[in-house]
């Protein structure tokens, strides 16, 4: 479903949702050059503070922790959340997310198909000289040279 279009004056910086509320759109900045508005920014920001490459979740404490033990984003994160933006504003950006997450799946797809369309013959080849695939292959190195000199060009 399609969560805004653009409001049709030029000069307007805000955004129409469907049910033709207006949405404020600011101007982009250096620390977060992908959102234009609040709930944009407010989404990028608890994705950066929940970046798993630096934090890990424990669904029994209830947040995100670094390796260090310290907890990041938890419980009283969510709380502040909920009473800065309400629960109407979680589940916008809860929504958000959601489509955020579809978007990047459907580029993954497209990506993968294309890989697999350009290189699909020469992995199904490798498939075929290492079956099967609990054996170490006869000159097995021999064969993965020559696979990866095939996929570099």
């Amino acid at each position: 479903a399609n969560l805004r279009k653009e409001n049709m004056s030029n000069n307007s910086s805000y955004l129409q949702s469907e049910d033709g509320v207006l949405i404020p759109q600011y101007p982009r900045t250096e620390s977060d050059p992908t959102a234009a508005t609040f709930m944009g920014r407010t989404m990028n920001a608890l994705l950066q503070l929940t970046e798993p490459k630096f934090t890990t979740y424990s669904s029994h404490l209830y947040g995100w922790f670094l390796s260090s033990g310290e907890q990041i984003c938890g419980m009283k994160t969510m709380s502040s959340l909920r009473y800065a933006i309400g629960i109407e504003g979680v589940r916008g950006v809860e929504r958000l997310l959601s489509c955020s997450t579809r978007n990047e799946l459907l580029r993954f797809v497209k990506f993968y198909n294309s890989l697999n369309q350009t290189y699909g013959v020469i992995l199904e080849q490798f498939r075929d000289l290492t079956f099967p695939e609990w054996k170490s292959p006869k000159d097995g190195h021999k064969i993965y040279d020559a696979v990866l000199k095939k996929l570099s060009k």
